[in-house]
């Protein structure tokens, strides 16, 4: 026997051109799933059709069926109905996994159109299709969550990719945390894809996205982490402008922007066979436990300095020294600096040191002595980034120029 998943009326009637004289009947679960035109095709080519359910059977169906058993024992009668000529239509995208009557059919032709990346490209409303690696969760047929499932009140990794119209509204209300979407214009059936679901394939299809540029944009595919390295930076300054301006959508795109970075890195690694995305995340979410003692351990300390002291401690273990990137700005180098050692509760020891060292380089006259003095006191005595201050005035200067000087400059 013939089967075919849900599609759209298009692909169907190309399909069923080329099994003219193959087939003798259609098959579906109920009439009261597919539109008027797909009938009228039907009858167009003296087709034969056969329903196992009516509509007011699948309206009643719990009442007229009780127990799941009986139902299903009903069906297998039914489908005895039907032999090697006939197509039966899914009422799912993917009928050998998630339609209960297609896998009651002994030694089905099994043909898709549709796949579960359409059902979730549609849910997310992304304009152009593509196809990825799904992670893994349940598909679930219509009615077994019916008579299974009448009760769920809890969040599940699963997919139900064919309720049928007229028990949209009743599964609606049980089913809050995911999106129900339509993909057919043939079929009044929706799909329903958890949050959980959604969340996860985001960040898988994040990944194929960046391995489909890499290998197929002619400017993506030559890069280095060197080559791109400005790149990060500067989409850290619009991250932190987006900040500063308060504009909550731009600072969305912004971050959207950094996260592109990471990922890209990560391929490129990827590509000479030192780590990818995923060591990435896996990387990251052992670094954030390790150096969380008081939340993941029994030192449940709440007191903020002894947190900061291990959080230093830990770091400083991790990298068998202080260390601060060399390649940012020395001004915010040195307030980083400056952190760590209050932190770590050497202030004193510091200062001795720091004193030490401007005394053994600079004269005590000399100008470059008295500023970065000064610098080193600042930063000893408050926890203001010098960075952020200096960034601010001269922001304000400019503001001030372009404000009352505008004119006098322009003459």
């Amino acid at each position: 026997m013939y089967v075919v998943g849900l599609c759209d009326k298009e692909q169907f009637f190309e399909f069923y051109s080329l099994l003219v004289g193959k087939i003798k009947r259609v098959a579906f679960f109920s009439g009261s799933l597919f539109s008027e035109e797909f009938f009228s095709f039907l009858n167009s080519v003296n087709v034969d059709t056969y329903e196992l359910f009516s509509f007011n059977e699948l309206k009643n169906i719990k009442k007229d069926y009780p127990n799941f058993v009986d139902f299903f024992d009903f069906v297998k009668q039914k489908l005895k109905n039907l032999d090697d000529r006939c197509l039966y239509i899914s009422s799912s995208v993917s009928p050998m996994s998630s339609d209960l009557v297609v896998q009651e059919i002994d030694k089905p032709i099994c043909f898709s159109f549709k796949n579960l990346e359409s059902i979730i490209n549609t849910a997310i409303g992304f304009s152009n299709e593509f196809n990825y690696q799904l992670p893994v969760f349940k598909q679930l047929d219509f009615i077994y969550y019916y008579y299974h499932f009448e009760n769920i009140d809890y969040e599940m990794n699963f997919v139900i990719p064919n309720i049928p119209l007229i028990f949209y509204e009743d599964i609606s209300n049980r089913l809050k945390r995911g999106k129900f979407v339509n993909i057919s214009n043939m079929a009044n059936i929706y799909s329903y894809i958890s949050d959980e679901v959604l969340n996860k394939t985001l960040l898988d299809l994040l990944w194929s996205v960046m391995i489909k540029l890499r290998y197929n944009c002619q400017w993506d595919k030559i890069q280095t982490s060197e080559s791109i390295r400005n790149h990060l930076i500067e989409e850290a300054y619009e991250v932190l402008d987006s900040v500063e301006k308060g504009d909550s959508k731009k600072f969305m795109m912004e971050l959207g922007d950094l996260l592109l970075q990471v990922i890209f890195h990560s391929q490129i690694q990827s590509d000479f066979k030192n780590f990818n995305f995923y060591d990435v995340l896996k990387s990251l979410v052992e670094k954030l436990i390790i150096r969380h003692p008081h939340v993941f351990t029994d030192d449940k300390t709440q007191d903020l300095d002894k947190i900061l002291v291990d959080w230093e401690k830990n770091k400083a273990k991790d990298e068998k020294k202080i260390d601060i990137p060399q390649s940012m700005p020395s001004l915010l180098k040195m307030y980083l600096l400056y952190r760590k050692i209050k932190r770590l509760k050497s202030e004193v020891w510091f200062d001795d040191l720091i004193r030490e060292i401007l005394k053994n380089k600079y004269q005590n006259e000399d100008l470059v002595y008295k500023i970065l003095l000064a610098l080193h006191e600042f930063y000893m005595n408050t926890a203001e980034n010098f960075e952020s201050v200096l960034n601010n005035f001269i922001n304000d200067t400019v503001f001030h120029i372009n404000e009352f000087k505008s004119i006098e400059i322009r003459d």
